[in-house]
């Protein structure tokens, strides 16, 4: 067994997977509160989608790409669904995003029936690089963190003679 910790390589981290901060506030918010959740699905989808910087995007049926700022989604609301779970319809897609429009969450634009342009209301004051919450809540270094890493072998060793024992009974 090799004994190399999980990683994936940084080019391929920064291009396709990324982080959203995820705001424990968001938890007390009416929205939240208010929600089915298939609705708090669509949510978080978007703001996992969304354009963290300036960015273009082709777009099929149409001259020339998109034009997308901080915090803006271009997507069909079919993409979405499918992106949301088997278990969610484009119906409930519409749904969604009628309440995170009534919520202020976010305005959407674009031609029905061909694509849909979500922007996320406040995106650069909550997520931006420089965000208001993040020069009133610095982040802190956590040293202790350096040492958390975890290798395959270990877990094997330390999860499978328990998992083994279970399955004995």
């Amino acid at each position: 067994m090799n004994s190399q910790p999980i990683s994936i390589s940084e080019e391929k981290r920064q291009k396709d997977y990324g982080f959203v901060k995820s705001r424990r506030d968001k938890l007390e918010s009416p929205f939240w509160k208010n929600s089915t959740s298939v609705q708090k699905v669509v949510f978080e989808v978007i703001l996992h989608r969304a354009s963290y910087k300036a960015d273009t995007v082709p777009a099929k049926g149409r001259r020339g790409p998109v034009e997308l700022k901080p915090g803006q989604y271009f997507t069909t609301i079919e993409k979405l669904a499918e992106l949301c779970g088997k278990d969610v319809t484009i119906s409930a897609v519409r749904t969604s995003i009628a309440k995170l429009i009534k919520y202020g969450l976010i305005t959407k634009e674009g031609i029905p029936n061909r694509y849909t342009i979500i922007t996320v209301t406040g995106w650069n004051e909550l997520y931006g690089e420089h965000s208001r919450y993040d020069a009133k809540h610095p982040i802190r270094e956590n040293k202790k963190n350096e040492h958390n890493v975890f290798h395959i072998d270990d877990l094997q060793k330390t999860y499978q003679p328990a998992a083994a024992s279970l399955l004995r009974r």
